[in-house]
């Protein structure tokens, strides 16, 4: 029998679910409300300190969500900057809207007001009409809402809403209209104008013969060719005119002809154009003719469409609309022109596709189905209601369409590279480049680099895409089945976007996928348990992966995950599930040069089922059911502790307040409601008492004195929340006879086990062997001769070693850690010294 001892270096890996003997020395069995640091070890968990209680109707009131409210809302937490963060609850049963603050102020109540951080009113609203007309009331559930931030506007999708054109009212609307143009005029010329109705009766002509221009009338006979003159007398009312020395013959386009079909003429003096358009909405349409001797080339007709822009007079009748033919094979290249000005100055400018009569064309959004936006003015006041989304200002459904979600419902909302983008069905649509209300082209002449996207992930199965993460320049779409990656070479644009599957893993996404550095997390089920793998692109080959980080803990989630967020700054995912409210999951890790040192499962604990969690920098905070709106500071250090001879003492409890002034226990019910769990400890860091203490007792007789700092005499505070354990049960402890070398056939007798500490005031070491009773080793902190030892005040040691005896076999027996006072536990390592017996010699 030798005495051999084991070194186990860290306590920081958290649960493993494997065989003891495949595990590392720094997993556990179990961890519960600790907190695994790569730089201060294993240490029990921060506290919640209670910051406000989530309030309606006037935030200086005392009306509160209730539970089932808040159990039933859906939550968004945008940030602004690392003061201003704001918290949008949305009950879609009621339905409403509330809007809290970095410190859970209420700042908006839709269907109320607005109100600034210190409660005083702003601005009243009534956007309650508008979130009931797009959420319903009742209809959906807070899974069918999405909501992202850009800038001062939030835009929230109801995922069950399909997506309509606006069809009540024709867009661009224009009469049927159509225009002779005179380019050029020649002598002893022939020129014949033709109106016909819709039935191809011709109804009216006119035209004009002009003169050869020369003998002694020449000077008379020049006026004939001048295509302003002549297309005056053609719009005139002249009958038929023969040989009036300056045209052989001229006829005009009577008005009262053109009347009987409903047709007019438009013009000024001069203009070497005639427009002819109806009168009446009701009116049918009609067509032009017009010949000429030279083939053609002298006068031109254009009604509806044009060969080409340069052939179209170069100044026209203000809002004269008409198509120009590109490739007369295909439709992608025709544009419409509207002319803009007067008879002799303007521009002709490119326009949507207009309407006509009888002929409806549609160009703007049905807003009350498209996403809405809760947007902050500049005076801090909140906005609800529907946006003016842009409507389409060239081409037509064939050139510039709809985007693909028109007509279906949006999956997720989302903000990539200065777009706002959307999925629906297997389409990733993106608005315009800095534009976010627009998902149409602003020309079909060019596809511009800024121009929307719309295109569709391609495989052979069926991918709907319900979730779309930005990872660096990259955006991960998920649908059930696979993961695919959106990317372009340099700019987000049109002709450079790809997408491509990158990974294909079944997953759940009833919680959305969340990003931290350059890795993406999402959920996978596995029966009762959920998993989570982590979706990141390989340094050395630019493959893209997504290893399970759940593979050594498989039924440790318990139930769907239905929330999850990730800290890049603190390494750190925070996962809820829907089993049990009152517990998240908390995963730490480190990696260094590409190799992942600390890979950390552990659960969290409270007495209340959390709602809704976010974090802010090295904070987290914390939505309760009870509508306690809390923060968690992950900082070495919180702001909320007590500083005793230069020692920083955290206080372990949560809901944490200050009590100062209290003189009754009516008194303390108005600001804090007991359990029997409640702890109170004074300014020294020293219990006072527990529970709900009566009137008379040393927890008010304590409020009412005083004490002495540097600053001066000031009266007594307390601090009271609730009590909470830290549990951690190391791994059974395998005997190895080389690296890697586990064995059972060994003896191995556990002798002792001693754990290296810093920061320390409490906690209890339980040693479990079969067949015989709990040992309890407790550590109170009261070390002889420890500086900190200080009398009167809670004792903090600033590093030591427990030696705990054990004497039991190692595989009959359980070692657990608890710490279930106020005071902080922080351990560095363990070692273990034991017997073994071995019957052979190893190879």
């Amino acid at each position: 029998m030798a005495l051999v001892s084991k070194n186990i270096p860290n306590l920081i890996n958290g649960v493993s679910q494997q065989p003891p003997a495949l595990r590392l020395a720094s997993q556990a069995e179990a961890q519960e409300n600790g907190f695994s640091d790569i730089v201060d070890g294993l240490k029990k968990r921060p506290a919640t300190q209670f910051k406000n209680k989530l309030k309606k109707t006037d935030p200086t009131g005392t009306a509160y969500l209730s539970t089932a409210e808040i159990n039933r809302a859906h939550f968004h937490t945008y940030k602004r900057s690392t003061s201003e963060q704001y918290t949008v609850v949305t009950d879609p049963v009621a339905p409403k809207m509330y809007v809290y603050d970095i410190d859970g102020n209420l700042r908006y109540e839709s269907g109320v007001a607005s109100w600034n951080a210190a409660g005083t009113q702003i601005i009243t609203n009534s956007d309650n009409s508008a979130l009931a007309a797009y959420l319903g009331t009742g209809a959906i559930d807070n899974t069918q809402v999405a909501a992202t931030s850009v800038a001062d506007y939030t835009f929230f999708v109801n995922k069950d809403k399909v997506v309509a054109k606006n069809i009540s009212t024709p867009s661009n609307v224009r009469p049927f209209e159509g225009i002779y143009y005179a380019k050029q005029l020649g002598f002893t010329k022939d020129h014949t104008f033709k109106v016909y109705d819709h039935t191809d009766t011709l109804i009216e002509e006119g035209g004009f013969l002009t003169r050869d221009g020369g003998g002694n009338d020449a000077g008379t006979e020049a006026k004939g060719v001048r295509t302003g003159y002549a297309m005056n007398l053609l719009a005139g009312e002249i009958d038929t005119l023969t040989d009036d020395g300056i045209y052989e013959y001229l006829k005009a386009l009577k008005a009262s002809t053109l009347n009987t079909i409903n047709v007019e003429k438009a013009r000024a003096d001069d203009d070497p154009f005639v427009v002819l358009r109806t009168t009446t909405t009701s009116s049918n349409d009609f067509k032009m003719e017009a010949t000429d001797d030279e083939g053609g080339q002298n006068v031109f007709v254009f009604k509806d469409s044009a060969a080409t822009f340069t052939s179209l007079p170069k100044f026209c009748v203000d809002g004269f609309t008409i198509q120009v033919n590109g490739d007369n094979q295909k439709k992608e290249d025709d544009f419409y022109v509207e002319f803009k000005g007067t008879n002799s100055s303007g521009t002709w400018k490119e326009c949507a596709a207009p309407s006509r009569p009888s002929a409806p064309v549609y160009h703007t959004f049905d807003t009350a189905t498209m996403p809405h936006t809760l947007s902050q003015n500049a005076d801090l006041s909140f906005t609800f209601g529907t946006s003016t989304w842009d409507e389409r200002k060239c081409g037509d459904d064939d050139t510039n369409p709809f985007p693909s979600f028109v007509g279906g419902k949006i999956n997720d909302v989302f903000f990539h590279r200065n777009r706002l983008g959307f999925l629906s069905d297997e389409n990733v649509i993106f608005s315009e480049a800095s534009s976010y209300f627009n998902f149409f082209r602003v020309t079909v002449r060019s596809l511009l680099d800024s121009a929307p996207i719309d295109l569709a992930v391609s495989q052979n199965e069926v991918s709907i895409l319900k979730a779309a993460v930005p990872a660096q320049d990259d955006l991960i779409l998920f649908s059930d089945l696979t993961q695919f990656t959106l990317s372009a070479d340099s700019l987000l644009t049109p002709s450079e976007v790809i997408i491509d599957q990158s990974t294909k893993y079944e997953c759940d996404l009833t919680s959305t996928p969340v990003g931290a550095g350059t890795s993406v997390f999402f959920t996978t089920k596995s029966g009762d348990y959920s998993g989570v793998r982590e979706f990141f692109t390989k340094d050395d080959s630019e493959n893209k992966d997504a290893p399970s980080i759940t593979s050594h803990v498989p039924e440790y989630l318990n139930g769907t995950v239905r929330q999850m967020i990730a800290s890049s700054n603190e390494d750190m995912l925070v996962c809820l599930t829907e089993t049990d409210k009152k517990e998240c999951y908390v995963y730490k890790w480190y990696n260094s040069d590409q190799e992942r040192i600390q890979s950390s499962w552990s659960k969290w604990v409270f007495d209340t089922d959390i709602i809704h969690t976010f974090f802010n920098n090295a904070s987290l905070t914390i939505v309760f059911s009870d509508g306690r709106f809390e923060e968690m500071s992950l900082a070495s250090s919180e702001a909320s502790t007590l500083n005793i001879q230069n020692t920083v003492r955290s206080i372990h409890l949560d809901h944490r307040q200050v009590l100062t002034g209290l003189a009754d226990q009516a008194a303390l019910l108005n600001v804090y409601t007991p359990t029997v769990n409640t702890q109170y400890v004074d300014h020294e860091g020293n219990l006072i008492t527990t529970g709900t203490p009566a009137d008379g007792s040393a927890l008010f007789t304590y409020l009412a004195g005083t004490h002495t700092t540097s600053a001066g005499v000031v009266a007594n505070y307390a601090y009271v929340g609730e009590a909470y354990t830290f549990k951690y049960k190391l791994s059974e402890q395998v005997f190895k006879a080389g690296q890697g070398d586990p064995t059972r056939m060994a003896r191995y007798q556990l002798r002792s086990i001693s754990f290296n500490y810093n920061d320390t005031g409490s906690f209890n070491v339980t040693v479990s062997s079969t067949g015989r009773d709990d040992k309890v080793t407790n550590f109170t902190g009261r070390i002889l001769g420890q500086s900190n030892n200080i009398l009167g005040y809670s004792p903090v040691v600033e590093d030591g070693t427990l030696k705990v005896g054990v004497q039991s076999q190692a595989q009959e027996t359980d070692i657990t850690i608890t710490n279930d006072t106020h005071l902080p536990s922080t351990f560095q390592n363990a070692e273990v010294e034991a017997f073994v017996t071995l019957r052979n010699k190893r190879m």
